[in-house]
């Protein structure tokens, strides 16, 4: 999942804790841990919470990635993985 990083790097660069964020969206601070790790998908209300809170985009926030270049991401994060 792209987005993963992408909320991380622009919370940090905002200045702001995950807490903060959780408190400034109304999500809760377990799910958005979640959603930086990549570990959940954000839903459509989250995503407007997060880029209104974070004063961006949702398109900058969430871009789209064709699901082939998604895949080939995945396949690159198993084989760096496997080598650990």
């Amino acid at each position: 999942m792209v987005y993963r990083n992408k909320i991380k790097r622009t919370r940090l660069s905002k200045g702001m804790l995950q807490i903060q964020l959780a408190a400034k969206t109304g999500i809760y601070f377990s799910t958005l841990n979640r959603l930086e790790r990549g570990w959940l998908k954000p839903t459509e209300a989250q995503k407007k919470k997060l880029a209104r809170a974070l004063k961006v985009s949702i398109e900058e926030l969430f871009p789209i990635v064709p699901k082939s270049q998604e895949a080939q991401n995945s396949n690159e994060k198993r084989k760096l993985e496997s080598r650990q």
